[in-house]
């Protein structure tokens, strides 16, 4: 019972305050709650072929990184470049050790290259017997043109061997 001229502002008050109590002690269970989630996701082992991807996508990276100064200015198996990239590449065995066997900075041949002309002749410029003779196919008045055989060129690139399952 209030008196006359007591309002009831003190009991609002701590209504108010316990329903904020309440909310607050419902937002920190909350966090710790999505905390815990968190935690144990981070700690879930993820899929082996995803990992055996992700490392496959670094190897690229490191080759691809090794083409780009190769072709700017070179890549000197000496230089300091060179020592980071193949310390990186050998690294992602200890980094991937259920996925990755094996890491290694070797050199590859580059395949994806066109073959580069050597002569180009046609039957009716020429009387004399060249090099290479035209293949039965060649018609009169056609360009003969034939590929000397050249030394793949290699490249330095990240391999990565895969554990069996």
């Amino acid at each position: 019972m209030t008196r006359r001229g007591q309002r009831d502002s003190g009991l609002a008050s701590l209504e108010w305050l316990l329903i904020i109590a309440a909310v607050g002690g419902f937002a920190a269970v909350m966090a710790v709650a999505v905390q815990r989630l968190l935690d144990d996701a981070t700690e879930t082992r993820a899929d082996p072929t995803v990992r055996l991807l992700e490392a496959n996508v670094l190897a690229a990276e490191l080759s691809s990184r090794a083409v780009a100064a190769a072709r700017s200015s070179g890549l000197d198996p000496n230089g300091a470049l060179f020592a980071k990239l193949r310390g990186l590449c050998e690294r992602l065995a200890s980094d991937y050790p259920d996925t990755i066997s094996a890491a290694a900075w070797t050199q590859v041949p580059v395949t994806d290259l066109a073959p580069v002309a050597t002569t180009a002749t046609t039957a009716a410029e020429s009387t004399e017997t060249t090099a290479a003779p035209p293949t039965p196919t060649t018609l009169a008045g056609q360009t003969t043109t034939t590929f000397a055989a050249q030394p793949p060129v290699m490249q330095w690139a990240c391999q990565v061997t895969g554990r069996s399952p």
